[in-house]
């Protein structure tokens, strides 16, 4: 495993998650996992009054399906921050199924 040794920065890099626990601007609940996603999905799903606030993975889901927009093909990671570090995961598979048939997600499977 390569290690990346963050402590020498001025800064702390864009887009990474510090550990820092907020609200989501929209449900109010607490928000565990960071993410990025592409700028345009973003503009297009969260209105200018939320755009400089958090947004929970969950509320983004939600507004994405009511746009028809598969966010698996838009988000470009979900963070998940531990004590003292930062793990970074890449979507790879979807799982689609339907919650009146549990076997179903076997035959709906994506992968990138």
């Amino acid at each position: 495993m390569r290690k990346v040794i963050l402590s020498r920065l001025r800064t702390w890099p864009g887009a990474l998650s510090d550990g820092l626990i907020l609200l989501c601007s929209i449900c109010g609940e607490r928000v565990d996992l960071d993410y990025n996603v592409e700028d345009v999905i973003w503009e297009k799903l969260i209105s200018e009054e939320h755009r400089r606030s958090v947004v929970c993975l969950f509320c983004l889901d939600r507004l994405a399906e009511q746009e028809n927009i598969e966010l698996f093909d838009h988000i470009q990671n979900i963070q998940y921050a531990a004590r003292g570090r930062t793990v970074i995961l890449k979507p790879t598979k979807m799982f689609i199924y339907d919650n009146d048939n549990p076997d179903a997600w076997r035959i709906r499977a994506f992968q990138r």
